[in-house]
């Protein structure tokens, strides 16, 4: 986490400095929907399945290249009951759900400058990550679901495309970690921080 916040830290500096006004003032309004892959620790990687995503936020360039972005994603993710069920010879498993909800607050650095029709970039944030696990209930058991709230961190590329002068669409994938460990009692596997990768398609519109 430290060390993905100096990598932020050092990108928005350089890049500032180096392209800082030229092409400044543009707002931009993003939305988005796609597909998150559970990751890390062990027992979410082999539990849950991948989920979905939809999120949105507001954008502001401080100049053709350089661009900071506030980001709301909601991200859940099924209970592979089968495969619990499978494990550990239970006929009947219930809950399970998980969801990861983040805001965060982003740079974005383009690697070409806007107003070209296809434009990569880098993007890398800080912000709140909250995630909630349900219960996983089977017989008479329960494995007691768990909430908490912490700093995250997110870093990942993109491309995004002009279909107009004002508007286009994206893709983008990103890495994402909280800086919390998930505990779920399962048995066999390792509790640890939490990891996600979203895989975002969206559209924007831009105002100049």
């Amino acid at each position: 986490m430290r060390r993905v916040s100096l990598i932020i830290v050092a990108i928005l500096l350089i890049t500032s400095a180096g392209w800082a006004q030229d092409g400044a003032g543009t707002i931009s309004f993003y939305a988005n929907t796609g597909m998150t892959l559970p990751v890390q620790p062990e027992a979410l990687s082999d539990y849950w399945n991948s989920g979905l995503n939809f999120g949105g936020g507001i954008g502001y360039d401080f100049s053709k290249y350089v661009a900071m972005q506030g980001y709301f994603n909601y991200n859940t993710f099924g209970f592979n009951k089968d495969k619990f069920s499978d494990d550990f010879g239970i006929s009947s498993v219930e809950g399970g759900g998980f969801k990861i909800i983040t805001a965060m607050v982003n740079v974005k650095a383009s690697f070409i400058a806007r107003g070209n029709k296809v434009i990569p970039y880098f993007i890398g944030g800080l912000g709140m990550f909250s995630m909630s696990e349900d219960d996983i209930t089977y017989l008479f058991n329960t494995y007691p679901g768990d909430s908490k709230t912490t700093l995250g961190s997110v870093i990942g590329f993109g491309i995004d495309f002009m279909l107009m002068e004002n508007a286009g669409i994206f893709a983008e994938f990103s890495g994402g970690a909280g800086a919390v460990e998930l505990e779920t009692g399962i048995p066999g596997t390792e509790d640890g921080p939490v990891g996600y990768g979203p895989l975002k398609i969206g559209a924007f519109f831009q105002l100049k």
